[in-house]
């Protein structure tokens, strides 16, 4: 799941292929997190900037739709 700054969540449905994923479907959704004692920090969502995969995944082409 991704959340989108502003609201709002969009749900991936992914394939693992030999060494990569593929994104087979996206629908938008709603998210509520657990809060209080229940709460999962590691959960807790983080701009994409910020992962260390990002420089290398932001090149990588994300769909290519036939026309």
């Amino acid at each position: 799941m991704i959340k989108n700054e502003g609201g709002g969540d969009n749900l991936f449905l992914l394939r693992k292929t030999a060494d990569h994923f593929e994104s087979l479907e996206s629908e938008p959704c709603g998210f509520v997190q657990l809060r209080g004692k229940y709460a999962i920090k590691s959960l807790e969502p983080i701009p994409l900037e910020l992962l260390p995969e990002w420089s290398e995944l932001q090149q990588q082409e994300i769909s290519k739709t036939p026309f």
